[in-house]
């Protein structure tokens, strides 16, 4: 065994104190629970800005707007529009009513409309080059309300106008739509469905921890350890791995405060909460559940189970057979030694642990470098290939397109596009400033009909039409030096074609204004919720560079921390991206037959990303550190082989667990959570059943002991113990047990294929590690008598000592290997090495010769 480190000290320290607390835990997560439920508050009802948490700050398309409020006396962009429509003709007394509403002096409303500012009807009556759907059959009246209201007064004040100001025909409907009362719905919404979800989750995120724990503690408990005990094991084993995965986990969230949008500002530290919580939970009531119900909670096998007995080791046979040496086939057995020790070990592996020995002998083959390096190249090809499909889709987002059909908001908002066009709910203000602009009239009129030419432009309403029309001093700022355009797309106003168009306007409108006869020196601005929309997503574009750069470095830090190397965790960190990147393509291409249409949320796959890279993370943790455990005293294959398997085996069942979970994001009735749901599904299936289990492991097989630069996996004993176990072994002097180590180990690195002895002296202080690496030259497959003439020659001793001298050799050494790395070494040699080195599988004890035993003082073994 190692020696404790003080980290080691720490982490059965706390185990230590966890499981003595269990009783007392368990109350106290349980009284948290309680408490949760009962004092936290629901979604939404103390929200004031309804969309001032998912805008950039200091949007320009807002300050255009106040700006617009104070010039012209009104604004465009309003997150409340009331919609009044009569299939079969809005009456006339329908329609002063509207007008009537409107003009009434708001110090004149009853109390309940106190919070409405202002009202503005616009009915869909004729007008020339404005392209209605219906003629004069809905009225949609946008609301300007008090901006200290929060979603639910604002609904009320909307429904209250709606109510008492307006005079609705038979057979007129009348609703209230806008952001606003989207908004409010989305949240009413996720207060139905979401806390089953984070119950769902939190469970999951329980068993993948459970299943890791049980991984250590099941073991305990098979190998005759109390629930105590097992449980105190498994926690200092298992602990520093699920603390640090939740702190990668909580990083990566946390680097969501690069972003400068405040919804990112928000989601980044309550998921790192989050994050933190469910770590305590991991480490604290798992740990506390398992010293209560040990055996009880992995099953009947488990439970059942009773200490094994000590079966007394069988002797090996002391004959020497004939010599085999040098023949083809000892030539053809060294060329093969790598399989041939693999399959060995996989016997080994198979016998141990009750499994299967071809599975094991294919993760053996599986880590074989030239076989990882064609698992990479093809997973890579396969994780690029799929990232292309995210080309088709397109950022949007939605408010109204994102609640279900039948949703208040979402009918309302379909009448006024039934009957107008879909952009009237929320027009685009363009705003044209220069001294004595609202005087040129002619050139205004010109650019009106240049804009309502533009595509997806269903109407332009402006200086230019109707002259003389109350809708002038809307549009003609009173001191003459600005003028508006209110444009109406025929798309959604902030889908992602609103959008596409809104920027070609804009790109476009230069030129415009210059065929028009405007000055070029005219200055251009632009508000409403399209404009807003372009906006954000641009915000978010720039914010996922922030992010991202962030959330790899604060990531990466604390991998490389975790692990000490700085090789692995870039592997692990290219892995995590690009695992992503496949998942979103794939997601992308399934998006249009799974939920209609290629438009995703803007904020979807962001959030998405910090999830997944930041989940990928807490696996990298739980593979990589079992990786870099077993490659403290195995070669990289066999740590690879045993390490990945091992963990990828929970990762695997819960990662098919997690992505059901995620999926339960899809019963919330709004596109972003299933388009959310579909992406995180997809990403954590790619992760656990294509990444963790082939793409980390071939990367790591394929880097090698290289991966863990600069740090260093072992500490080999240094040469005088190692001499000294040999000289107690053999009851020579120090000098000549010296000249023997180097003579036994100086003839064995000449029969050696040169990969079996660079991973033995791995294993060795360095200077004899360099004493049997030094035969360069080609593997000599001599025999068992002619190793023990060529040791007896270095060391000036006959065969008959030299025997009894390289044994004891063999066998400290032997104590300084992992089982499985002496399966390597007796498959690269012939049977008649047999007495030297016994079976290495079948044998007990694995190195039996007619030597004498070694005594206590022998350098330990560093077996797993």
């Amino acid at each position: 065994m190692r020696n404790a480190t003080v980290g080691d000290r720490i982490a059965r320290t706390y185990a230590w104190t966890v499981v003595a607390l269990r009783w007392p835990i368990v109350v106290a997560w349980l009284a948290a629970a309680v408490a949760a439920w009962v004092v936290l508050p629901a979604l939404g009802g103390s929200t004031t800005a309804p969309m001032g948490d998912v805008v950039p700050t200091g949007a320009k398309a807002l300050v255009v707007e106040q700006q617009a409020l104070q010039r012209f006396g009104a604004a465009v962009a309003t997150d409340t529009v009331v919609v009044q429509r009569n299939p079969r003709g809005l009456t006339d007394a329908e329609a002063r009513a509207q007008v009537d509403a409107a003009a009434r002096d708001p110090r004149e409303r009853p109390p309940a409309l106190q919070g409405v500012r202002a009202a503005v009807p616009v009915l869909n009556v004729a007008l020339p080059g404005v392209r209605w759907n219906e003629r004069r059959t809905t009225a949609v009246t946008y609301l300007f309300l008090a901006p200290d209201l929060n979603l639910d007064e604002r609904a009320q004040a909307a429904r209250a106008y709606a109510a008492t100001q307006l005079r609705p025909a038979p057979g007129s409907t009348v609703g209230v739509t806008g952001a606003g009362p989207a908004r409010l719905e989305q949240f009413e919404a996720i207060d139905d469905t979401l806390p089953w979800v984070e119950l769902a989750t939190v469970a999951v995120i329980l068993l993948i921890v459970s299943l890791y724990f049980r991984s250590v503690g099941a073991r305990r408990l098979l190998a005759g350890e109390s629930r105590v005990e097992a449980a105190r094991g498994a926690t200092a084993r298992i602990g520093p791995v699920v603390l640090t995965a939740g702190v990668v986990v909580a990083g990566g969230a946390v680097s969501l405060l690069a972003g400068r949008m405040d919804f990112f500002r928000v989601f980044g530290p309550g998921l790192a909460l989050s994050a933190v919580v469910v770590t305590l939970i991991c480490v604290t009531l798992v740990p506390a559940l398992l010293g209560i119900f040990g055996g009880r909670l992995f099953g009947r096998r488990v439970r059942e189970a009773e200490p094994p007995a000590d079966d007394e080791p069988s002797a090996m046979a002391a004959a020497v057979p004939e010599s085999t040496g040098g023949g083809p086939r000892e030539r053809l057995r060294t060329w093969f030694a790598g399989p041939l020790g693999a399959l060995r070990a996989s016997r080994r592996q198979a016998r141990t642990e009750g499994g299967m020995v071809l599975p094991a002998f294919g993760s053996r083959m599986l880590a074989a470098r030239p076989v990882a390096a064609v698992l990479v190249v093809v997973t890579v090809a396969v994780l690029v290939v799929a990232a292309l499909g995210a080309r088709r889709t397109d950022l949007a987002v939605s408010y109204l397109p994102s609640l279900p059909h039948d949703a208040a908001a979402r009918e309302a908002g379909d009448l006024a596009s039934r009957a107008f066009t879909p952009g009237i709910l929320a027009p685009t203000d363009v705003v044209l400033e220069q001294s004595g602009i609202a005087r040129d009239r002619a050139a205004l009129t010109r650019l009106q009909d240049l804009l309502s030419r533009e595509p997806h432009v269903a109407a332009v309403l402006g200086p230019g039409r109707p002259p003389g029309s109350t809708l002038e001093q809307y549009v003609l700022a009173r001191d003459g030096g600005a003028a508006r355009f209110l444009v109406v797309f025929d798309r959604e106003p902030t889908g992602a074609g609103a959008v596409d168009a809104f920027e070609r306007l804009r790109d476009d409108l230069p030129a415009l204004a210059r065929r028009a006869g405007l000055p070029p020196d005219v200055k251009a601005s632009y508000g409403g919720e399209t404009a807003l929309a372009s906006e954000t997503i641009d915000g978010l574009v720039g914010d996922l560079r922030r992010v991202a750069v962030a959330t790899m470095v604060v990531v990466f830090l604390l991998l490389a921390l975790f692990l000490r190397a700085l090789v692995a965790p870039a592997l692990l960190l290219f892995a995590s991206v690009l695992a992503f990147a496949g998942s979103y393509g794939l997601a992308s291409l399934l998006l249009p037959h799974a939920l209609g249409g290629s438009e995703v949320v803007y904020y979807v796959p962001l959030v998405g990303a910090v999830l997944l890279i930041g989940l990928g993370s807490d696996y990298n943790v739980l593979i990589a550190g079992r990786i870099r455990e077993e490659a403290r005293s195995r070669r990289m294959r066999e740590a690879v082989a045993v390490g990945a398997p091992a963990a990828s085996r929970a990762i695997t069942v819960a990662g098919v667990t997690l992505a059901s979970t995620f999926a339960l994001l899809a019963i919330v009735p709004l596109r972003p959570f299933r388009e959310l749901a579909l992406l995180m599904a997809i990403g954590v299936l790619v992760d656990a059943l294509l990444v963790r289990p082939l793409l980390i492991p071939s990367l790591l097989a394929l880097a090698g002991r290289a991966a863990w630069w600069p740090g260093r996996l072992q500490r080999p004993q240094a040469a005088p113990a190692f001499v000294d176990a040999v000289a107690r072994a053999t009851r020579l002097p120090a000098a000549d047990a010296g000249q023997v180590t180097r003579a036994t180990l100086a003839t064995l690195g000449e029969r050696l294929p040169r990969r079996e002895a660079r991973e033995v002296a791995h294993h060795l202080p360095p200077e004899l590690g360099a004493v049997l690496c030094r035969h360069q030259g080609r593997v000599e497959p001599f025999g068992y008598h002619e190793f023990l003439d060529r040791v007896g020659e270095r060391a000036g001793l006959p065969r008959a000592e030299a025997r009894q001298a390289a044994g004891a050799v063999v066998d400290v050494l032997a104590r300084s290997l992992p089982e499985t790395e002496v399966d390597y070494v007796r498959a690269a040699l012939s049977e008649d090495y047999r007495p030297l080195l016994g079976d290495a599988v079948e044998a007990e004890p694995r190195f039996t010769t007619s030597r004498p035993t070694t005594p206590a003082g022998a350098p330990p073994r560093t077996d797993p």
